[in-house]
Order: C-alpha cells, then structure tokens, then sequence
C-alpha cells in the first residue's frame, strides 16, 4: 500500500491510519525506514517530515518460512512413512 501526504512546516505532523498494528508490518517515508506507532492502542501513525511524504506500508506474514518448512518436512515425513514397505521390498530382493 502506498500513499502520500504533507507535513507542515514547524509543526509536527501526522498520519493516521485505520490499519491495525501488528508484527509483518514495514513501513518506508520518502525510500528510508519509518517506524510504526500505535495510535489509540490499536491504529497506524507516522510522523511526518515537511513537504511531501510518500509512504508505503508492506506486510509479510509472520513466521512463514519457519511453517513452511515445517510443512514441507512433515510431507516428507508422510511419503516416506506411506513408500516405506515398497522401500524395503526393493532393497531385499
């Protein structure tokens, strides 16, 4: 997601969002990294430098190399356990 908005000049300013924070948020102002803060404990706020602010928001999910591998794994697993006995068949004739 990627929006823009302009900050005052000599007065701090922000932007607010209707997005939950959550972990797998990165948020970027003008290509350098912008933190994420909480606004009413649950929205996005982004402070904002004067002039114009282009940010952008991405989301990843969290944890998901480590479930995929642990799915794959487990498929693994399964194949192996389910081929085992024509393994074996092979291996002693």
């Amino acid at each position: 997601m990627t929006f823009s908005a302009i900050g005052k000049k000599g007065k701090a300013s922000y932007a607010y969002l209707e997005v939950p924070v959550k972990s797998g948020w990165k948020a970027t102002n003008n290509g350098k990294k912008a933190e994420i803060s909480s606004y009413l404990g649950t929205f996005m706020k982004f402070k904002l430098k004067p002039g114009i602010n282009k940010i952008q928001l991405t989301y990843t999910i969290p944890k998901l190399k480590l479930g995929s591998l642990i799915s794959g794994l487990a498929a693994f697993v399964l194949l192996l356990v389910a081929f085992w006995p024509k393994i074996r068949q092979r291996s002693r004739k």
